[in-house]
């Protein structure tokens, strides 16, 4: 396995003890008088363009829509995003190097792939221990994780995992995955899912590109594979965070439900409900800060289970920020998704 080295690893953890009695400040933008001040917000869907990633993506067979999605990754660079963040709000970001078209099949490339996009979000996380926070990636090439998350969780002081929606075609909830799953449940771990394009993509349809309407289901499908598998109630110590408001769980949760109630199949995976289940855990609004699909969302869960998103480099943040200020919130909720929900989650960033 390619390894941060040990002096990257004590500088790091020199920096990040710093940064835990640190306190992140407020905002230094000014509000329009007479307004109250915005909150500085922890963003926890942040895509850096690392090396590794743009070698993967250039190596890969292109998807028809994927140029557009490859152009975007290319633009951002570590000083540009800096100053966007101070330009937004963005007290903080938390990384997390995501291929949209998955990792590459063979388990030894998947592993070398990994290995190094976490060990150059780290060099960032490192030169910017007030800043940025990190979700480091598992190859999942094995069942059993348990060597790589001690690595990640004990050495790079990651602050939670990524995980994909899918590897390979097998959902993280497949029985394969339970030491796995098992082992973050035991570490009460923080985990970051996120969506990849499905194992089969279908043609595209009405102009539609597949990044935009099946990234989304991807979403829907992880949740509904974990609720089913019987994953989150096993393990209830796993802090899941599901990427653009679940996708589009809000308009299925009341038919899974009665389903869950009818079926002692499906009833056995989920004991307490499916509305339940969703109650305990969190979603980011990435794409999803907008009043319709904000209301749907807080139907099926509340605001204290719901964190600050932008899904930089793929939307501007003076859009994801943009919609987040136009929500109608009181000043408790806005605190609460600005950055409130999120140090539970992580302590190591303490906001006023």
């Amino acid at each position: 396995m390619h390894r941060v080295n040990r002096r990257m690893v004590l500088r790091g953890g020199a920096a990040l003890a710093v940064s835990a009695g640190a306190n992140v400040l407020h905002s230094r933008n000014s509000s329009p008088k007479g307004k109250a001040v915005v909150p500085a917000i922890l963003d926890v869907h942040y895509h850096p363009t690392v090396p590794a990633l743009v070698e993967l993506m250039e190596g890969r067979r292109m998807l028809p829509d994927q140029a557009p999605f490859l152009a975007m990754m290319k633009r951002w660079n570590m000083e540009q995003a800096l100053a966007d963040m101070d330009a937004h709000g963005i007290a903080v970001a938390i990384q997390s190097v995501i291929p949209p078209t998955g990792l590459p099949e063979d388990p030894a490339a998947a592993r070398t792939f990994v290995a190094a996009a976490n060990e150059q979000a780290t060099e960032l996380m490192m030169k910017h221990p007030h800043r940025l926070g990190l979700f480091a990636a598992l190859s999942m090439s094995r069942g059993d994780m348990s060597e790589e998350i001690a690595y990640i969780f004990d050495k790079m002081k990651a602050d939670g995992i990524a995980l994909l929606s899918h590897y390979g075609g097998k959902r993280i909830g497949d029985p394969f995955y339970e030491p796995t799953l098992a082992e973050l449940d035991r570490r009460r771990a923080v985990v970051f899912v996120h969506p990849i394009m499905p194992p089969a993509i279908p043609a595209p349809m009405l102009n539609l590109s597949a990044f935009h309407t099946e990234l989304p289901f991807e979403v829907t499908r992880s949740i509904g594979n974990l609720l089913f598998s019987g994953a989150l109630a096993r393990y209830p110590g796993i802090r899941f965070i599901f990427t653009h408001g679940g996708g589009a769980v809000p308009m299925l949760i009341g038919r899974w439900d009665q389903m869950a109630r009818q079926l002692p199949q499906m009833q056995e995976k989920v004991p307490d409900g499916v509305k339940a289940a969703i109650r305990n855990v969190h979603f980011d609004l990435a794409t999803v800060a907008v009043p319709t699909s904000y209301a749907a969302l807080c139907e099926m869960t509340s605001p204290d289970r719901l964190l600050f998103g932008s899904d930089v480099p793929y939307i501007p943040l003076e859009l994801s920020v943009g919609g987040f200020r136009s929500l109608t919130l009181s000043a408790v909720e806005r605190g609460a998704i600005a950055h409130g929900n999120a140090n539970i989650l992580f302590p190591r960033f303490k906001f006023f």
